[in-house]
């Protein structure tokens, strides 16, 4: 859930079917251990008898390679807050504190997978009294569960707070909004296809998600809204211009940056209320392709 958390803030989307299903493996692999175990052992040991017939066996298994998986999942949430780290602390200090808060969720994390392992190796490989490590577990998930309950509660309430359109970007986000966008004007960035949000943040040492906000914010639009206005503006020009005669509506349409007929299409209508074809005809000065 942390892992989904911080993709959503960090990243701006939620993450892929495919990817939330990966998430939740684990969990139904442990669950239907446990149904199989207590439907099966059901009436042949007592209730209370059943955790003990797990010790040392699959379950101990299971829990290794638990912490494994999340390990795993700790890393691509360092990973994720690593892309991020880039952000000015200049420009968003609140988003810069947000970072600073998941790396702590992260730390305590190290922690608890640590110990994890080190209970299980020695339940694996050595006969000694595990008690102490299995209540140190205890203890720390207890508190990093009170942690990211409470502080990300109480913390999420605050950005409610502070979300309204005179807080939402500072005069030194309208100067970068301005910068970035005279660079995507003046290099004609927007003919380019491939172009994304990540590659122009990149560019301006930000992250996706503050060079969103800034978009957002100062056009009302969002990024690709944004990048295909300008490049319907383009394709309205070379429509009607008589050096693009022979060219078809959707070869412009390619020119302008968009990756296909039907795109280009859907964001002509989108933004001119009528198809490319019309538009010609309204114009009265070439030929339809």
């Amino acid at each position: 859930m942390f892992f989904l958390h911080v993709h959503e803030i960090v990243i701006r989307k939620k993450a892929r079917v495919f990817t939330q299903s990966c998430l939740l493996i684990p969990f139904i692999i442990v669950a239907v251990l446990h149904l199989v175990h207590f439907f099966y052992n059901y009436g042949k040991m007592s209730i209370s008898a059943m955790p003990d017939y797990y010790v040392p066996g699959v379950l101990l298994y299971t829990n290794f390679a638990s912490f494994l998986f999340n390990g795993v999942v700790l890393y691509l949430i360092y990973k994720m807050l690593q892309n991020n780290a880039e952000l000015s602390k200049k420009e968003a200090k609140k988003k810069y504190g947000e970072q600073k808060w998941y790396t702590t969720i992260v730390v305590f994390f190290i922690v608890i997978i640590t110990v994890g392992l080190s209970t299980t190796i020695s339940l694996i490989q050595f006969n000694i009294d595990h008690t102490w490590l299995v209540y140190t577990i205890f203890l720390l998930v207890s508190f990093v569960g009170y942690y990211v309950g409470y502080v990300g509660v109480y913390r999420s309430t605050q950005r409610g707070e502070l979300r309204s359109p005179s807080n939402s970007v500072s005069k030194n986000g309208v100067n970068t909004y301005q910068k970035i966008h005279v660079y995507i004007i003046d290099e004609r960035r927007y003919l380019d296809r491939n172009l994304n949000l990540s590659e122009i943040a990149e560019k301006f040492g930000i992250s996706p998600g503050y060079l969103s906000q800034l978009i957002n914010s100062n056009s009302d639009q969002s990024f690709n809204d944004y990048i295909n206005k300008l490049r319907i503006e383009a394709s309205k020009k070379m429509l009607i211009e008589n050096q693009f005669e022979n060219y078809t509506i959707e070869s412009i349409g390619l020119e302008c940056g968009f990756k296909s007929k039907s795109n280009f299409y859907t964001a002509f209508k989108k933004f001119t209320g009528q198809t490319p074809s019309a538009y010609i005809k309204s114009q009265e000065i070439r030929p339809v392709s």
